[in-house]
């Protein structure tokens, strides 16, 4: 008895459908693609319910015959190429003949073409892969397909679908960059009867990506435009003030196909390595023409990635289309700060006691006398020799950061924390060290703080090791642990806004937003909707500072989108760090004795917690000896 059977052309194309088609995003990208190989320069894309109920795609393009309207369902009929050469340099986006086919036998389609020469269109109807009606109607010159309940007929893909939003965010994804990658078709997006995208389709580019991205972004793009040999790259790069935590916003065009390939990351990461922190990720949107018969786009079932006859040389130019752009070149040599100083608000940093009301408002005479009574709590050792070596740290100011004037600068000194005899009690609250902070340091009361290096790094000396603290990761660590632990127990502390801020974001940002209000709520942000792709915040967390709101939110907006299926509590957990990293003190950034003595204790107070919540070490240990081996005195 046979066991091997010829599928049915029903079946195969429902197959067929599982490759090409994997949610309804996939759909409108197929037929957006069909009509801009049509000569479509107007297009309009209308979904309902995700695409799952409603996709409806009209063009003006050239549109089809009767009969070519009815060969267009069959499998593996396509206008694009008719002979095995024709498969060397396709310069079309579609070429296959698959879509039409899969879709009409997962759905109930209709369609509606004219051709300029015809005086009658037509229209046909489809259900399952069956031709349900074929008739003559008026209609306008270029095609409208409708598609009608997607995956009605395939339970188990209808199964795997995510929620109405989620498909329609991965749709507004695909319009999102078909915009870019088109600024000579007009484009009009409408999502349950509204209207979310647009485009002139006047060929400004910079026009288009302000329809799609926010001010803040655009006003630090770079303009890339490249041209050697048989290639040309152009497109924008963002500068080191719109880094991400990954690479969504990397979009690569190929001959006007947004595709993906690894030589392209590699070689955009190559030529940043020197302007980029370590894990972020910059803005990029490049587009590449090539010869068609150096790509072949025949390698994937969606047409989503590519391969090159030489990989080298393709990378070597997109290395040199960046790197050499010009801004991107001229940018400063050395590593820029990426984590910008906060604006001066008048406000102490947290880890300076919350209740310490005269640190954060003292008047001049008042922190002169801190100053004093502070320095005599302590050993104060100078170190004339190394005065050269060894950086200035200023006297206790009156606000982390704020400069103090060249009167009040003071000498190089080491602080010792170990208490002196003389030491006198004091109920004061600006008091460092109070006697009930010195039972909690007792273990650890014998170091020396040396100084700060870089306006980065502190040095301690402990017994017979010499640390380097990173301020930063030090203080993320402290905050991030206050925050988890106010988090944990919902008395999170935040800070209504006078004047409430807002944040434009791109559609599918707005859509993230909308279905996780709940993570936001959870994190004290008070959210509301405002027109177009804007959201206002009227609340925040305490300690975060507006001029980084917009950074902030869509940090957590990255962080929401690449964990789709964590529990929200994690979510929020991840969205914590973001936080503690916004609200830390950064590098590059002196502030006063008395803050990096305060800094210091509340770290070695710290248990098992040796990182920053990104991973990154808090301390680098230098024992003596090794030291010793560097200066040759030992072997």
């Amino acid at each position: 008895m046979s066991c091997i059977k010829v599928l049915s052309p029903q079946l195969s194309n429902m197959i067929a459908a599982g490759e090409v088609l994997e949610r309804p995003a996939s759909a409108v990208k197929e037929l957006v693609e069909n009509s801009i190989d049509a000569g479509a320069d107007r297009i309009i894309v209308e979904i309902s319910d995700g695409g799952k109920t409603l996709i409806k795609v009209t063009d003006n393009g050239s549109g089809m015959t009767k009969e070519d309207a009815k060969n267009c369902f069959l499998r593996h009929a396509t206008s694009k190429i008719s002979k095995e050469a024709d498969l060397e340099e396709i310069a079309t986006l579609g070429f296959r003949g698959e879509a039409l086919a899969s879709i009409a036998a997962v759905s109930k389609v209709t369609l509606e073409t004219r051709t300029k020469d015809s005086i009658e269109g037509t229209r046909i109807v489809i259900k399952a892969g069956e031709i349900e009606d074929i008739s003559e109607i008026g209609c306008n010159v270029g095609t409208s397909i409708t598609i009608e309940d997607l995956f009605f007929n395939t339970p188990v893909r209808m199964k795997f679908l995510k929620s109405d939003n989620t498909e329609a965010g991965y749709i507004t994804e695909i319009m999102e960059k078909l915009i870019i990658a088109r600024p000579d078709i007009s484009f009009l997006y409408i999502k349950n009867k509204k209207e979310c995208l647009y485009s002139a389709g006047d060929n400004n580019e910079f026009s288009n990506l302000l329809n799609i991205y926010s001010h803040d972004i655009c006003e630090n793009l770079i303009k890339i435009d490249y041209e050697s040999g048989f290639i040309k790259i152009k497109g924008y790069v963002g500068n080191e003030k719109i880094l991400r935590n990954n690479r969504k916003n990397q979009i690569f065009f190929v001959n006007g196909r947004v595709v993906k390939n690894k030589i392209f990351y590699s070689a955009v990461d190559e030529a940043l390595k020197e302007k980029v922190m370590v894990s972020k990720y910059p803005f990029i949107i490049l587009s590449i023409e090539i010869d068609p018969k150096e790509v072949d786009v025949n390698v994937h079932p969606t047409k989503a990635e590519i391969k090159f006859s030489d990989d080298r040389v393709i990378y070597n130019h997109i290395y040199s289309a960046v790197y050499n752009s010009h801004k991107v070149a001229g940018m400063e040599d050395k590593a820029p700060a990426i984590e910008k100083e906060p604006e001066q608000t008048g406000e102490s940093f947290s880890f300076i006691p919350e209740n310490n009301a005269f640190l954060k408002k003292a008047e001049p005479e008042e922190v002169k006398a801190s100053k004093k009574e502070y320095n005599e709590s302590f050993d104060v050792v100078d170190t004339p020799k190394f005065e050269a070596l060894v950086p200035k740290v200023k006297e206790p100011s009156a606000h982390y950061g704020k400069e103090t004037s060249e009167a009040d600068k003071g000498e190089t000194f080491t602080l010792s924390l170990k208490k002196t005899e003389d030491t006198k009690s004091c109920d004061k609250p600006e008091q460092v060290l109070t006697a009930e902070t010195e039972k909690k340091v007792e273990a650890v009361k014998d170091y020396k703080i040396i100084g700060q290096i870089f306006s980065s790094y502190i040095i301690i000396e402990k017994g017979d090791t010499m640390y380097l603290l990173d301020q930063h990761a030090a203080h993320e660590r402290l905050l991030f642990d206050k925050l988890k632990n106010e988090f944990e127990k919902k008395e999170l502390v935040t800070q209504k806004l006078l004047i409430p801020c807002t944040v434009k974001l791109s559609p599918v940002e707005l859509e993230t937003v909308s279905e996780n209000t709940e993570v936001f709520s959870g994190l004290g942000f008070d959210i509301d909707f405002f027109s177009g792709n804007e959201i206002i915040v009227r609340e925040l967390p305490l300690g975060i500072s507006t001029s980084e709101l917009s950074d902030i939110i869509i940090e957590i907006i990255d962080i929401i989108r690449d964990n789709k299926k964590s529990l929200i509590t994690y979510k929020q957990e991840k969205a914590l760090h973001t936080l503690a990293c916004k609200s830390a003190i950064k590098a590059n950034m002196s502030f006063s004795g008395m803050e990096i003595a305060k800094l210091v204790e509340d770290v070695l107070k710290l248990q098992d917690a040796n990182t920053c919540p990104h991973g990154r070490p808090i301390f680098v240990a230098y024992p003596k000896k090794e030291i010793e081996k560097q200066f040759k005195r030992i072997t």
